[in-house]
Order: structure tokens, then C-alpha cells, then sequence
């Protein structure tokens, strides 16, 4: 496969799950990238048309990156409110359950 057009497949296909917030399919798209880069490395110099291909990989690569630790920190906000908040579920179910054994 022309290296270029491989390069700039990995790059949509990572921009894509991470526009669709698809964690899994990006997870398999970011091994796939670790397993086939130095397969197309291996052959020698980058062409500029591959090197620009290289450059939009890597752009896709950070920007994705910056998706999952924005997530990351977002799920530990949300963890945390829910933590903070388990005072108030829990009386509020206990609540609840004594309501139910009363009728």
C-alpha cells in the first residue's frame, strides 16, 4: 500500500472516533498506528507528499490525545460530584426504603 495514502487513512480513521468519541474503536486505531509506523518507516525516506501525510498523523495523533485526557479529566469531575453527593443518595434511598416497608 502507498505509504501516504496509509498514513492519511490512520489519520481520519483517528479523527473520526475521536470526533465520534468512539474510545474503543480509537484505542484499536492507536495500536494499529503503533504497529504499522515503523513498518512504513522501514522503507526508507519520507517523500514530501508522505511527510505531509506524516504531519497530518501526527496533528490527528495530538488532537486525539487532547480528546481523551479532556474526557479523562471531565469523567473525574463527574466521579468526584457523585462522591461528594453520595451522602445525600444514600439518606435519600434510605429514606425511600422506609417509606416502602411502612405500607
Amino acid at each position: 500500500m502507498d505509504r501516504q495514502v496509509a498514513l492519511l487513512r490512520l489519520a481520519r480513521r483517528l479523527a473520526a472516533a475521536a470526533a465520534d468519541k468512539d474510545w474503543e474503536t480509537l484505542g484499536r486505531v492507536d495500536r494499529e498506528l503503533a504497529a504499522t509506523l515503523p513498518q512504513l518507516a522501514a522503507h526508507g525516506a519520507w517523500s514530501p507528499a508522505e511527510q505531509r501525510a506524516l504531519d497530518e498523523l501526527q496533528r490527528a495523533h495530538a488532537a486525539a490525545q487532547a480528546d481523551c485526557l479532556r474526557e479523562t479529566a471531565e469523567a473525574g469531575r463527574r466521579l468526584g460530584q457523585m462522591r461528594e453527593s453520595k451522602e445525600g443518595w444514600m439518606a435519600y434511598a434510605m429514606n425511600e426504603e422506609w417509606q416502602e416497608s411502612r405500607t
